[in-house]
């Protein structure tokens, strides 16, 4: 299998990370995100390095510090690609992610394992639970904006 990541692409800012965090990010995002974009045979890119963020950093930015984003659990990352729609089918039908956000006004999908079962999610002012359908029909939708 090819890589396609390094951790620090998953780290937003150049803090030192644990072992426990790095392997965290190995086991939950690369092995899995490698896989993905050997099916879509298009770059994968972690948006603005929105994987890892620190609980201090979260605090700074006025977040909660219980984000998935601090890695207290498995962890969360956000993605983007040039073929959203087609990423985003990938996610839903093939990943091992159980929750799958996608953001139309920004583009981009937040991926986690916070459920227990796969849900799929949009977001403009808040998470609306979506089936598969609606899911792909507002990333085409928004793709042709």
């Amino acid at each position: 299998m090819n890589n396609y990541f390094s951790i620090s692409d998953f780290c937003i800012t150049d803090e030192p990370l644990s072992l426990e965090i790095a392997d965290k990010i190995l086991e939950n995002f690369i092995v899995p995100l490698n896989n993905v974009t050997g099916i879509i045979n298009l770059p994968i890119i972690v948006s603005k390095k929105s994987g890892y963020r620190p609980a201090w950093y979260e605090e700074q930015k006025g977040r909660s510090t219980l984000s998935e984003h601090t890695f207290q659990g498995k962890g969360a990352a956000d993605i983007v690609c040039a073929d959203m729609l087609t990423l985003g089918r990938i996610l839903a039908d093939l990943s091992p992610f159980t929750r799958i956000c996608y953001y139309p006004n920004n583009n981009f999908f937040h991926v986690d394992y916070a459920m227990k079962e796969q849900f799929l999610f949009i977001s403009r002012d808040y998470w609306k639970d979506v089936e598969k359908d609606e899911f792909l029909n507002e990333i085409n939708s928004s793709a042709l904006t």
